[in-house]
């Protein structure tokens, strides 16, 4: 990880693209905060973590999105990238590719195989308040939680925000499944921008989307944790920076909830006075 932009982000991310993409997948892949923001408030969600994060929750109010690359298993990030991977062979072996679509599956490829300078953060949660996989990941010596979390609170700052696009997804386990998501997004970022961007261009704004998918797949041997990920892709122009913890004999990089949803209201404040 000696490569690695703490930022988070490219500066040349584009969360318009992205959020007009998630916004279009959201009736292929279930989108829990927008179907409680359009439909009906849904379950509770339960947050794990140790003595040191429910002092957080508690004190200060607060939850922490951890960068994606920092979390206890890293081959959940090689697991998502894989998958890409695999599409674009396939895509690229499939008869008839015409050579500007080629162009952009051979860049595309390009920045998935660097080693990872960019990606999004996440806070996990899960729909049970009793799992033994997450009671072994958090529960050391005895000192894990279980926080129940009312996600529908989350509404109002979700989507395209001053500091970002932020939402809640489910974790996926299936491969079948992973595969569809990951092929689609190759094909439908191309299909949207091929007749007015060079693939180069069009291959960094299909990278934006596969970052914000890696960390919803997992390995069908977690099925039993129904998982479902808070993700932040912060935005270039954001005020808000990450902070940083001391973990595992590292400096890891985080964003504080409260202060992402501070600075939307005093944004909104200021623009009500103007």
């Amino acid at each position: 990880m000696n490569n690695l932009d703490i930022s988070g982000t490219r500066p040349d991310r584009d969360l318009q693209a992205l959020s007009e993409y998630l916004e279009e997948a959201g009736s292929y892949h279930q989108d829990f905060v927008r179907r409680v923001a359009k439909y009906q408030p849904g379950p509770p969600l339960f947050h794990y973590t140790g003595l040191s994060g429910l002092q957080g929750l508690v004190s200060k109010h607060d939850l922490w999105l951890t960068h994606a690359l920092y979390c206890n298993d890293e081959a959940e990030v090689t697991l998502g990238i894989n998958v890409a991977r695999d599409q674009i062979q396939s895509l690229v072996e499939a008869p008839g590719v015409e050579p500007p679509r080629r162009d952009y599956l051979s860049a595309l490829d390009a920045l998935l195989v660097q080693p990872p300078r960019e990606s999004v953060y996440i806070c996990c949660f899960c729909e049970h308040d009793d799992v033994l996989s997450q009671w072994r990941g958090y529960g050391g010596n005895g000192n894990g939680v279980s926080i129940q979390i009312d996600p529908n609170k989350f509404v109002d700052y979700t989507g395209n925000q001053p500091f970002g696009f932020l939402s809640i997804w489910n974790v996926r386990y299936e491969k079948p499944r992973q595969e569809q998501i990951m092929k689609r997004a190759i094909e439908r970022t191309y299909e949207k921008f091929s007749a007015s961007l060079p693939p180069d261009q069009i291959a960094k704004k299909a990278k934006d989307v596969i970052d914000f998918f890696v960390p919803t797949f997992k390995h069908d041997g977690f099925q039993e944790e129904c998982e479902w990920r808070m993700i932040l892709a912060p935005s270039p122009s954001s005020k808000v920076k990450p902070l940083y913890r001391a973990a595992r004999d590292m400096l890891i990089p985080y964003y504080s909830l409260k202060e992402l949803v501070l600075s939307t209201a005093r944004k909104k404040y200021v623009a009500g006075l103007t």
